[in-house]
C-alpha cells in the first residue's frame, strides 16, 4: 500500500476521533454541546423554531355566550442563522513523505500533523464563541456575547422591536474587592448573582451552566468555602473540570472565559447545529499539479445558535481582585 494511503486510512479510523474528542474537551460548551449537536442536512439558512412569549389575548376565561377573541398576532416563529464553515488544512511535503516510509516515521509524522490540526480548530471554536460583542463576522461561529446581549439582530431577529428576544443582562457595580464580598454591600457578588439567575429562570426551567473566569471563581470559593463543590454526577466534572453549585446548576472556569464576566446559561435552548456530511470529516490527501506535496483536510459546518435568548444572562464589570 503506498504510504500516503496508509496515512489516510491512519487518519481516517484512529487519529481523527481523537482529534475530535480532544476539541470536544477543550472547553465547556464544547463538551457539554458540540458534541450533541443536532443535525440539519442542507438549507439555505439553519431554522430555529423561537421560543416566545405570547403577549397576545386571544385567551382567557369566559361566560356563558360571550365573544371569544379569535384574533392571532403576527409573530415570528423561528430564527434563521447562517451557516458557518471550518477547516483546517494538512500539508505533507513529498520531503517529508519520503523521509518517513518506515512505519515508525509515518506514525511520528500523523501524530505531528493531526496535533497541529487539533490545535488549530480548538482555537477557531473558542475564539469565536468568546470573541466580543459584535466582532464575529457572518461567516464565523456566533459568540455568547453576541447572544447574551440587548439591542442587536440575532438570527435575523432584530430585539430593538422584539424585546422578547433580548437577553439578561447585569453589571455589578462593586467598585473594588472588598466591596464584591461583603455581604452588606448593594453589590454583594451572590445578591447579583441571584438578580440574574432568577431572571433566566422560570421555576424548574431555570439556569444550568455557569461560566466564569479563574479569578471569579476564587472570589466565589472564597464567599461561600467548600460548600460550593459540586456533589454527585457531572458530565463536566468526569470529564476532569472541577465543578461547583450554584442553585442546581454546574458552575466552571473557563480560561478563554471573557474577563469580569459570568455567563448564566440554560442549555436547553442553547446548541450546535450541524451538517451530518461536515461533522468534522476527513478530505483524503491530494496532490496538486505544481506542487511536490499533498493536502488533506478536516471540515465542519454548522452554528451555535439559541432559540430562546431570554433563558441566558450575563453579570458583567465583576472587580475580582
Amino acid at each position: 500500500m503506498p504510504v500516503i494511503d496508509t496515512i489516510n486510512t491512519a487518519i481516517r479510523e484512529t487519529y481523527l476521533p481523537q482529534v475530535v474528542d480532544n476539541i470536544f474537551l477543550s472547553n465547556a460548551l464544547l463538551a457539554l454541546l458540540l458534541k450533541d449537536a443536532k443535525p440539519q442536512r442542507g438549507g439555505l439558512q439553519l431554522r430555529v423554531p423561537v421560543e416566545y412569549e405570547d403577549e397576545a389575548n386571544s385567551q382567557g376565561t369566559y361566560s356563558g355566550y360571550e365573544i371569544l377573541n379569535t384574533e392571532q398576532p403576527e409573530i415570528l416563529d423561528t430564527a434563521k442563522y447562517d451557516w458557518v464553515q471550518a477547516y483546517a488544512a494538512i500539508n505533507i511535503s513529498g520531503r517529508d513523505e519520503m523521509m518517513n516510509m518506515g512505519s515508525d516515521g509515518i506514525i511520528d509524522l500523523i501524530e505531528t500533523r493531526m496535533k497541529n490540526a487539533e490545535k488549530r480548530l480548538k482555537k477557531v471554536f473558542t475564539d469565536d464563541l468568546f470573541a466580543a460583542a459584535g466582532a464575529n463576522a457572518s461567516d464565523e461561529i456566533s459568540s455568547l456575547n453576541d447572544i447574551i446581549a440587548i439591542d442587536r439582530s440575532l438570527g435575523g431577529i432584530d430585539s430593538t422591536t422584539y424585546t422578547w428576544w433580548d437577553a439578561k443582562t447585569l453589571a455589578n457595580g462593586a467598585a473594588n474587592y472588598a466591596e464584591l464580598i461583603s455581604e452588606t454591600d448593594a453589590d454583594y457578588l451572590i445578591k447579583d448573582m441571584a438578580n440574574v439567575f432568577y431572571q433566566c429562570s422560570d421555576g424548574p426551567d431555570s439556569v444550568n451552566l455557569i461560566i466564569t473566569t479563574d479569578e471569579v471563581m476564587q472570589t466565589y470559593e472564597h464567599i461561600v468555602g467548600k460548600l460550593a463543590r459540586w456533589e454527585g454526577n457531572s458530565t463536566l466534572a468526569d470529564a476532569g473540570w472541577e465543578v461547583f453549585k450554584y442553585k442546581g446548576a454546574q458552575m466552571i472556569a473557563d480560561k478563554s472565559c471573557t474577563s469580569q464576566i459570568m455567563y448564566f446559561l440554560n442549555t436547553r435552548y442553547l446548541y450546535f447545529k450541524v451538517h451530518p456530511l461536515r461533522n468534522f470529516s476527513f478530505k483524503p490527501f491530494r496532490e496538486p499539479v505544481n506542487q511536490d506535496a499533498k493536502t488533506a483536510f478536516i471540515f465542519w459546518m454548522g452554528q451555535f445558535v439559541c432559540s430562546q435568548p431570554r433563558r441566558q444572562g450575563s453579570l458583567t464589570s465583576i472587580s475580582a481582585a
